[in-house]
């Protein structure tokens, strides 16, 4: 390809010691020649500032920023936008191992659909590997949203995300994860960043504000990184338990006038409960709303 646009990999850490130089390398790899990487340690307190110390001196090319205090996911991906100098940005889990034409592939898939929709903005995901390092052993595909036609869009995948309307067959479904993302960073401009309050699930409320403006959801049908399920302070049920329900109250307003409020609310403790595998409460739960979203549709 003749001049290819600047891509900016994005990449955070926080007490990646172990798994850190594996995802950098992967980022370093990419057969994409144009292209800059920043990387941001979150005031790691294991090894990984020592770690990112020798990579940098072996890859000098790479931006490694230190903060003096941990800042949280949001804040950093934001940094990484504000400091991007590319036309587009990926984001490289510190966690995870990318294929090393990732890039490409995204970028190729922008472009197949950006001539298809000219006046549209959307993210571009790709299915992925999981494997599980901790605990039981276990390997299998998660496959990415509108990775075929038709792909989804708008106020459906806001509905989708805040859990308050069942998905329409009209779409090809399947999982979002910033992991896997790819996008212009005027697109991510455009939508302020992401909101700095939300220590877990900011690119939920991200995704939801872009759905609400009508983006679209697309992926590559294929499986361009490789996810390691690792566990740590930061990934724990509690806390995601509190960004969900930051995300509901953040979008209080928009549920309440969809009459979507009470059915939000009952379907994350049932989300709540059938993760924590009490399978008999999660029903409870999902019934009351199923009964609100049956009053949701007679009052449509």
């Amino acid at each position: 390809m003749k001049n290819p646009p600047l891509v900016t990999i994005g990449l955070t850490c926080f007490n990646c010691e172990k798994t850190i130089e594996r995802a950098l390398i992967s980022a370093i790899n990419q057969e994409w020649k144009n292209k800059e990487i920043i990387l941001i340690d979150d005031y790691s307190t294991d090894d990984s500032k020592n770690v990112l110390s020798k990579l940098k001196s072996q890859y000098p090319q790479i931006n490694i920023i230190f903060n003096n205090e941990n800042k949280g996911l949001a804040f950093n991906e934001n940094l990484i936008i504000e400091k991007s100098k590319g036309e587009f940005l990926v984001y490289f889990d510190g966690d995870d191992e990318s294929q090393t034409n990732r890039i490409t592939k995204q970028y190729q898939r922008f472009q197949e659909y950006k001539s298809k929709y000219p006046e549209s903005k959307f993210f571009v995901f790709s299915n992925r590997n999981v494997n599980s390092i901790e605990g039981v052993n276990k390997k299998f595909v998660n496959y990415g949203i509108g990775r075929k036609s038709p792909e989804p869009f708008g106020l459906v995948v806001a509905h989708h995300l805040l859990k308050i309307k069942k998905e329409s067959d009209k779409f090809c479904w399947g999982l979002l994860g910033s992991g896997t993302m790819f996008t212009k960073v005027s697109y991510l401009k455009n939508l302020n960043g992401f909101d700095k309050e939300f220590k877990r699930g900011a690119e939920i409320d991200l995704w939801i504000r872009a759905a609400m403006k009508g983006y679209h959801f697309i992926s590559v049908n294929e499986s361009l990184m490789t996810q390691y399920i690792t566990y740590g302070s930061h990934k724990t049920l509690k806390k995601d338990f509190l960004s969900r329900k930051q995300l509901i109250k953040k979008h209080k307003k928009y549920l309440i006038q969809n009459h979507s409020y009470m059915s939000s609310i009952f379907n994350f403790y049932a989300w709540y409960w059938y993760t924590k595998k009490v399978r008999i409460i999660g029903h409870f739960f999902r019934l009351f709303a199923r009964f609100f979203m049956l009053i949701r549709k007679s009052r449509i």
